[in-house]
């Protein structure tokens, strides 16, 4: 790995790598990565500490064509300021969430989550993140699995069933969210 502690995307060529994914694994942990804009067809796994944050004036946007948006079981890391589209729904396969939070501490803080088929965010198996100031828009928010984390400052608008549902041993910390066109499922 590159000990370099600072990362440019640009698609156009202009920075130090063209895609998301190329950067998380050639980053060493803890690097900020900076994303400047464009689509990037990408479903990236976020396994080692990292920070992508949109750069300066951009806004980009992660949309894959299948997979979640963003696989991240890192025990730590941040995800800040992007567009994340969820993929749409592929004949013969299960919805993906577009946000995966898997045993992690990750924060994702202001962005713009759209869920495409399945949930905007997944937070699952003891992940315990901070997810803060975020606009979830046509798909909600699914804890489950042990789960916790502070949920806080977000919009949940027009969800496509529940808008938050916490299931399965999950214990999330919840406050000042504001939630339009969907209601709330706390289960098992």
């Amino acid at each position: 790995r590159y000990v370099k502690s600072e990362w440019l995307v640009d698609q156009a060529g202009g920075g130090d790598v063209a895609t998301i994914s190329d950067a998380l694994a050639r980053a060493r942990d803890d690097a900020i990565i900076r994303i400047g804009p464009g689509t990037y067809e990408e479903s990236l796994r976020i396994e080692r500490p990292a920070s992508l944050i949109a750069a300066e004036g951009a806004s980009p946007v992660v949309a894959p064509e299948s997979g979640p948006c963003a696989l991240v079981t890192s025990r730590t890391a941040s995800i800040a300021g992007l567009d994340l589209r969820g993929a749409p729904l592929v004949e013969g396969e299960a919805a993906s969430p577009c946000v995966v939070v898997a045993g992690s501490a990750l924060t994702l803080e202001g962005n713009r989550i759209a869920g495409g088929a399945g949930p905007g965010v997944l937070i699952r198996d003891g992940a315990d993140p901070v997810v803060r100031g975020n606009r979830l828009e046509g798909a909600g928010l699914v804890v489950s699995a042990g789960g916790r984390g502070t949920i806080t400052g977000n919009s949940i608008v027009d969800a496509v069933g529940a808008s938050l549902v916490v299931r399965s041993g999950a214990d999330p910390s919840l406050g000042d969210n504001v939630i339009e066109g969907g209601g709330v499922v706390f289960a098992e």
